[in-house]
Formats: structure tokens, C-alpha cells, sequence
């Protein structure tokens, strides 16, 4: 859409959604999955709702469901709800980025999701935005589509969830690493590690590992809480001890975390202090080398040890 009328589009969706709480599409097809949902009297709930039951839509509601979020997945600015929970963060920490189209303004958010001063409300729906992307191949963003449509279409079809898709082309990256190929090429490299880096941050953003390890997760892991890599951490100290499937799937992972350590959100977030003040001037694919030669400096807290330590232990035994 043009600029002109992508502005009067988002006029119309606000009117509408703001007068009656749903686009009148989605009400009309989804009678009767609408009625299952918690809140209905709740403007805005419903359709968090229905993205939430997704898979299990019955299908003229599923379509309606899919056209909505898929314009509000290549232009966030759509989302309503979710600009008015952000509007502040988005003053407070993206203004410089603010007129930008496509979802510059959401990597802007997810990238500061963290920070002490981000709001709850903003940051729960971001996670509920990043939750429903993974959902659908249509739901990835205009940019990764645009740098990665050559190997989506050489290698990914027939894929019909967007974690699908991040997990092929995460296949062919650690086999481009292991093999010395080059399947995906850099610019789609560079945007695949920016969804790897938020895919390790939650299982719920995992969907695939999450189905293949939900027993174990509630075995060893069922006092733990999404989010800050807890319940991935988890799964990673108990990998020995996991069933066959959950097993394979944890050491994938962990073959990614030694080779691209750059997107281990555990890694990253929980050796931050010590990454920024001695290992800054690092390349990225050197950072475990770099934390292992400061791993006897006081400065380094212990849970980044930990997860130092585990890393460097699957990186001795030869990433296999």
C-alpha cells in the first residue's frame, strides 16, 4: 500500500475497532469460537482470544483470524491495542524510529523489552505479538520475507507455520557452520539470527520444541515460568535425562548455542555486565572464548558462569 492509503486504511480499522471492539469480518465468521472465549465484554480481549486459539479455529473464522494479523504482523502501527499499552515506551525508547513503516517500530520494542523502565502491559503485549508471529508462515514480518524469501522458497515449502520455517533455515545455518556451506545466504543469515536470538528467549516462542519436550518440561521443569530462557535453561541442564524427542531437539539447540552464541539469550542477557566491559570489541562467533578467558575474574556473576560453563561444556565434547 501506498503511503496515503495505508493512512486512511489505518483510519477505517480505527474507527471500527474502537466503535464495536472487532473488525465486523472477524465477528460475522466467528460466532461460535468467539463464544468460547474468556472476556467477550472486554473490548480488544476477543481477538487476543482468537490469536491465542489459532490453530484450532474452525476455518472461515481461522481465514478472517489470518487476514487481520497478517496486516498487523507487516505493519504494527495496525495493532491498536497494542500501540496504546506502547505508546510511552515508544516515546520513551523508539521515538528516533517512530515514522518508520514495516516493523521497525517492533524491533524497537523487542529489542528494549527488558529494561526496568518497560511498562507490563506493553511488554505482555509484545509477547503475545511475538507468541502469534510463529503461528503462521503469513505472520512473518515484511522483512523477513523480503531477506529470506529465496531459501523459504528453495527449501521451505509445504512449511505452513512461521516456526517451521525458523527451524529449517536454522538446520541449514548450523549445517552451513558445521559443513562449510552456504544454503542461507548473509542477508538472510542476519535476519534468521534476530528471530533465533527471540526464539531462545522463551519456550512459548518455541513452539516446536515446546510440543516435542512437554513432558519433560513438566517433569523436571514444572516450577519454572516462561521467559529469561528459565524453562529452556531447564530443559538444557536435564537433556541427558529427556525423552528421545524432546533429546534431539535440545541438541540442535545447543549445537546453535556454541556455534552462534550470539543468539543464546541466556548467554547474552546473563553475562551482559561482563560482555560489555570485557568482551565488546569480540567478534560475536568469538564470545564463548572471550567469557571463558574471564571466567575466574570476580566480576562475573555466578548465573553467568553457570550457563557459561554449560556452554563450554558442550562446546568440548566437539558440538555433537
Amino acid at each position: 500500500l501506498d503511503r496515503n492509503c495505508s493512512t486512511e486504511l489505518k483510519r477505517l480499522m480505527h474507527i471500527r475497532t474502537q466503535a464495536i471492539g472487532l473488525m465486523p469480518e472477524i465477528e460475522d465468521n466467528c460466532i461460535e469460537d468467539l463464544e468460547t472465549c474468556k472476556n467477550p465484554e472486554i473490548k480488544g480481549e476477543e481477538m487476543k482470544c482468537l490469536q491465542k486459539k489459532y490453530p484450532k479455529l474452525e476455518e472461515k473464522c481461522k481465514a478472517a483470524v489470518r487476514n487481520y494479523t497478517q496486516i498487523t504482523m507487516s505493519d504494527p502501527t495496525f495493532d491498536f491495542l497494542l500501540m496504546k499499552a506502547c505508546e510511552p515506551m515508544i516515546q520513551l525508547f523508539c521515538a528516533n524510529i517512530k515514522g518508520e513503516r514495516e516493523d521497525g517500530l517492533i524491533r524497537c520494542l523487542i529489542q528494549h523489552k527488558h529494561e526496568l523502565k518497560m511498562d507490563y502491559q506493553c511488554k505482555a503485549g509484545i509477547d503475545h505479538y511475538q507468541v502469534t508471529s510463529m503461528k503462521d508462515e503469513a505472520f512473518s514480518s515484511q522483512q523477513f520475507q523480503k531477506k529470506c524469501r529465496q531459501e523459504v522458497e528453495e527449501h521451505c515449502k509445504g512449511k505452513k507455520t512461521k516456526a517451521a520455517i525458523i527451524q529449517y533455515l536454522a538446520d541449514l545455518m548450523l549445517k552451513d557452520a558445521l559443513k562449510g556451506q552456504n544454503y542461507v545466504v548473509e542477508v538472510c543469515r542476519n535476519e534468521l539470527k534476530f528471530e533465533l536470538l527471540q526464539r531462545s528467549e522463551s519456550v512459548e516462542f518455541d513452539p516446536l520444541l515446546a510440543k516435542a519436550c512437554q513432558r519433560d518440561i513438566r517433569r523436571f521443569c514444572w516450577g519454572r515460568t516462561p521467559g529469561n530462557a528459565e524453562i529452556l535453561d531447564c530443559l538444557k541442564d536435564n537433556y541427558i535425562k529427556a525423552s528421545p524427542i524432546c533429546y534431539v531437539k535440545l541438541k540442535k539447540r545447543q549445537k546453535l548455542d556454541v556455534i552462534l552464541p550470539e543468539n543464546d539469550f541466556s548467554l547474552m542477557s546473563k553475562c551482559a555486565p561482563v560482555i560489555q566491559k570485557s568482551c565488546s570489541n569480540e567478534k560475536k562467533q568469538n564470545m564463548l572464548s572471550c567469557l571463558r578467558r574471564n571466567a575466574n575474574q570476580d566480576q562475573m556473576p555466578n548465573i553467568c558462569r553457570r550457563v557459561l560453563y554449560h556452554r563450554l561444556m558442550i562446546f568440548n565434547t566437539g558440538k555433537t
